[in-house]
């Protein structure tokens, strides 16, 4: 198995890398060991406002963040697709800055929307002062309450924004480049939430 320890803090001294493979004889191969340069590592861009930890991912931080947080991302282009389904605050370093604005860029794959708020657990999402881009779709409101604040959902050849049943968002001085939709629009015979207790 990998090792499941997460190491937050490098040695100063010289650090090399490698991998230890072993086939299915028993026989073990280790891969020709690396130098870490610390100046070539990418910044860690995504931060928990709350515990000051950083991540690489905006879902890394999200899977590891408690409700009520507040997600911090520096002006970059993050290429991904992210899910809320807790309440917490996704937010640009300056949401009232329009070059911040423009300058932190979720730009997700066509295979999804960038960005998803799933579930009535999501009632409290706030998305402030991004830019979100999708050649498919930028936001997905399914039966979620989030807010969205100063953002700019650039999608002219896709959705901006699509609602599912059960969506009730708050769009604040947002700027819409694209259509929105309303989805699963078609008449139900029969809706289970499947959210019961017992």
């Amino acid at each position: 198995l990998p090792p499941m320890d997460v190491i937050t803090v490098l040695s100063s001294e010289e650090t090399w890398w490698t991998i230890r493979v072993r086939d299915q004889y028993g026989s073990t191969i280790y891969a020709d060991p690396i130098p870490l340069d610390l100046t070539d590592l990418a910044p860690l861009t995504v931060k928990n406002a709350r515990s000051g930890k950083r991540y690489g991912l905006i879902e890394h931080a999200i899977l590891d963040a408690k409700p009520g947080d507040t997600i911090l991302l520096d002006p970059a282009i993050y290429e991904e697709n992210i899910e809320v389904a807790m309440p917490l605050t996704v937010s640009s370093l300056a949401p009232g800055d329009p070059l911040v604005v423009a300058d932190t860029i979720i730009r997700g794959s066509d295979t999804g929307p960038t960005v998803t708020f799933s579930g009535a657990e999501s009632v409290g999402s706030t998305l402030a002062g991004l830019t979100i881009q999708n050649e498919a779709v930028g936001i997905s409101c399914r039966d979620a309450d989030p807010t969205i604040q100063s953002c700019v959902v650039d999608c002219p050849d896709g959705i901006a924004i699509e609602f599912w049943y059960g969506h009730n968002p708050r769009l604040i001085d947002c700027t819409l480049l694209g259509p929105t939709r309303v989805a699963g629009s078609l008449p139900f015979i029969a809706y289970w939430m499947l959210d019961e207790v017992e």
